[in-house]
């Protein structure tokens, strides 16, 4: 069993290698996916096709992994929504559904305990289902 201090070490190694590698993968344009908090312009595709919110969440709700992101960000950096409770329920669902800017997010903040309990295991649990999604986004491209 590694020790809290090996396994953080290794956590933050891994999770500094991200950006560089799997993301950049999913994101084979060259786009700097970590130039904004929140990576996908959600605001600007929830307006240029004219969804409301209810209309966002519908689509959510039906297995859209990028529109429960935007959910996410919606609550979490909306002034008119703000909800850290909606938009951790948000950012684990669109987590599960496999969209690799929201496992890593979770994972960073499951590794910080930021807005959720730490968690080691489960931050790596995610950080390694980020690699997956990248390459299988790589890959099917």
């Amino acid at each position: 069993m590694l020790g809290g201090k090996c396994r953080t070490a290794s956590i933050y190694a891994l999770l500094a290698l991200i950006p560089r590698t799997a993301l950049s993968l999913a994101h084979p344009s060259g786009s700097d996916p970590w130039s904004v908090p929140d990576p996908p312009d959600c605001a600007t595709r929830i307006s240029s096709a004219g969804l409301s919110l209810a209309d966002v969440q519908y689509l959510a709700e039906r297995g859209s992994g990028f529109w429960a992101y935007c959910l996410f960000a919606t609550y979490e950096y909306g002034q008119r929504y703000h909800d850290s409770a909606q938009a951790n329920r948000w950012l684990q669902r669109s987590a599960e559904l496999g969209f690799p800017h929201a496992q890593f997010l979770l994972a960073r903040r499951l590794q910080q305990g930021k807005d959720m309990p730490h968690d080691d295991r489960e931050a790596m649990r995610w950080l390694l289902a980020t690699f997956a999604s990248a390459v299988a986004n790589f890959t099917a491209e």
